[in-house]
C-alpha cells in the first residue's frame, strides 16, 4: 500500500471541515476553489471532525490549517477590521514559528490580545 500524497490529505481534511461548517461557508468560496479541494482529496483517507472540540483540537495538518486560514482571509472575513486582525495574527504566528524577533506590530498585537483576555 502506498502512502497518499500529503496534499491530498490536506484537501481531505479541509473538505471535511467545510462540510461540517455547512453550506453558508461553502457558498462563499468560488466554485473552482471548492471543486479543486473536492476533486483532489484522498477518498480513501477518513478524517472525522468532533463537533464538540474546537478546530485547534482536530489534529489538522499545518498545511490544512494554512489553507483554512487562507479561505477565511479571502472569503469569510466580513469586515476590513476582521481581515486586518487575521493578517496580524498570521504574521505574529509566522514570526513565532520561524523564531524571528517579533516586529513592533506583532508585539502590539500580542499585548492587545493579552489585555482582552484579562
Amino acid at each position: 500500500m502506498t502512502m497518499p500524497d500529503n496534499q491530498n490529505i490536506v484537501y481531505t481534511q479541509v473538505y471535511t471541515v467545510l462540510l461540517s461548517l455547512g453550506e453558508e461557508y461553502i457558498k462563499k468560496i468560488p466554485n473552482d476553489v471548492f471543486n479543486t479541494i473536492k476533486n483532489n482529496r484522498d477518498e480513501d483517507y477518513i478524517f472525522e471532525i468532533n463537533p464538540n472540540n474546537p478546530l485547534s483540537e482536530q489534529n489538522l495538518l499545518d498545511e490544512s490549517n494554512a489553507l483554512l486560514a487562507y479561505l477565511k482571509l479571502e472569503y469569510w472575513c466580513q469586515t476590513d477590521d476582521e481581515k486586518k486582525e487575521l493578517q496580524q495574527l498570521l504574521k505574529f504566528n509566522e514570526e513565532k514559528q520561524n523564531q524571528l524577533p517579533l516586529t513592533r506590530e506583532s508585539k502590539a498585537y500580542w499585548i492587545s490580545k493579552l489585555k482582552k483576555k484579562s
